[in-house]
């Protein structure tokens, strides 16, 4: 739309164009296909850590990235075990853990995609 003043675009429209684009850009899975299985991991990954204290402290580090494709689709990306098995070490990351000491100790994939009819289908690999 245009505001009828001056032939400018209607802010309110060109911001709810975007987001629409934005939001259905991550959705396409187009996309998802031409990432490495390193840049699909790294899109949205958190790093959590857990201390227990029992007769010692103990840290737990979890690492979890979600991934809009399914678990079948991100598997088959060539060499998914190595750059998954890098993540948990963080090497090849501007983190990067030089001496290979394991720098999280599971990595959780969450996975949501939007079936034909509407509906969200999740997974998850650990």
């Amino acid at each position: 739309g245009t505001n009828n003043n001056n032939n400018t675009p209607n802010l309110t429209t060109t911001a709810t164009w975007l987001y629409e684009f934005l939001r259905d850009s991550k959705f396409d899975s187009s996309f998802w296909d031409s990432l490495s299985a390193r840049d699909a991991l790294r899109i949205d990954y958190k790093r959590f850590e857990t201390t227990s204290s029992t007769t010692t402290t103990t840290t737990t580090a979890f690492g979890m990235s979600s991934v809009l494709v399914n678990t079948n689709q991100l598997l088959s990306k060539p060499n998914f075990r190595e750059q998954a098995e890098a993540y948990l070490l963080l090497k090849d990351n501007n983190e990067g853990n030089n001496n290979n000491t394991k720098v999280v100790d599971v990595l959780l994939v969450l996975s949501l995609v939007i079936l034909d009819d509407g509906a969200p289908a999740r997974e998850i690999l650990v």
